[in-house]
C-alpha cells in the first residue's frame, strides 16, 4: 500500500509536469517490479488460504494499477478491468487513484527482504546450485518475519544455527547449498570464464593492442578482465 502511494505519486507527477515517460517508468515499475514480481510471489501463501486481507490488499493495488496504467495502455486496461468483479463501469470514467499511505517501516522491512534472497540468488547462480535446495540462518538482530519471507522467497531452509556456508553482506548470517549440487555446471561455468579470461588477457597484454586501441576500449577490457576473476574467484571458493 505504502509503494503503492508512492506509485500514484510519481505517476500523478509525470503527467501534471508532461513528463509521460517519467509517468510511464513509475506505473511499469511498481507493476511489474514490485506488485507483480515481489508481492505477489511473497503474499501467495495467503491468497491461496483465503486470508481476507491479503485479498483486500492485493485487489485494491490491482484496481489501481488498472487506473494508473490507463493513459498508456487504455484497451488492455479496459478489457482487464471487465474481467475483475464489481467493475460495471469503464476504467476510463473511474476516478484517478488519489491517497495517502505511508509505511516506512514496512518498506525498509521488505526492502531488507529483498536485498537477503537477491544476495542469495546470486550464491546460488555464482555456486551453480538449482532451486529450491540450500539453509538460511540469520543472526538474532534480524527480524524473525524478514527471515522467514525471506528463506520462503529464496527457496531454502531456515535454520537456526549454521558453522559452514557462505557469509552475507545484506545481514548477519550465512547460507549454504547441498554439496555437489550444480557441479557439472559449475564446472562448464568455470571453463567457460576461464577460457573468456585467456582471451581478454592474452589481448590486453599485446603491446600494440594497447597502442592502437581507444583508451575507452582498453579501460572496459581491463574491468571484464577483472569482473572474470573475480567471478572465477567466488566459483573456486
Amino acid at each position: 500500500m505504502s509503494r503503492l502511494s508512492n506509485a500514484c505519486a510519481a505517476v500523478t507527477a509525470g503527467i501534471e509536469d508532461f513528463k509521460f515517460q517519467d509517468s510511464m517508468a513509475a506505473a511499469y515499475d511498481f507493476a511489474w517490479n514490485e506488485f507483480c514480481d515481489w508481492y505477489l510471489e511473497a503474499v501467495k501463501e495467503r491468497l491461496r488460504a483465503g486470508d481476507a486481507a491479503a485479498q483486500d490488499v492485493a485487489y485494491f493495488c490491482l484496481d489501481n494499477v488498472f487506473r494508473l496504467l490507463h493513459p498508456f495502455m487504455p484497451f488492455v486496461t479496459e478489457e482487464l478491468w471487465s474481467r475483475t468483479p464489481g467493475h460495471h463501469e469503464f476504467v476510463m470514467r473511474s476516478s484517478w487513484p488519489a491517497f495517502q499511505f505511508v509505511d516506512t517501516q514496512a518498506e525498509a522491512a521488505f526492502g531488507h527482504v529483498m536485498r537477503i534472497v537477491e544476495e542469495i540468488r546470486g550464491h546460488r547462480q555464482a555456486a551453480g546450485a538449482p532451486p529450491p535446495g540450500g539453509k538460511l540462518a540469520l543472526d538474532a538482530s534480524t527480524d524473525r518475519t524478514v527471515a522467514a519471507l525471506s528463506a520462503r522467497l529464496a527457496l531454502v531452509e531456515l535454520v537456526d544455527d549454521l558453522t559452514e556456508g557462505t557469509p552475507l553482506g545484506a545481514a548477519p548470517g550465512r547460507v549454504s547449498f547441498p554439496q555437489g549440487a550444480g557441479d557439472t555446471k559449475r564446472q562448464a561455468e568455470l571453463r567457460r570464464l576461464t577460457s573468456d579470461l585467456e582471451k581478454t588477457d592474452a589481448k590486453l597484454a599485446n603491446p600494440d593492442f594497447r597502442t592502437k586501441a581507444p583508451f575507452d576500449i582498453v579501460r572496459k577490457l581491463e574491468e571484464r578482465a577483472a569482473e572474470l576473476r573475480a567471478a572465477i574467484d567466488r566459483l573456486s571458493s
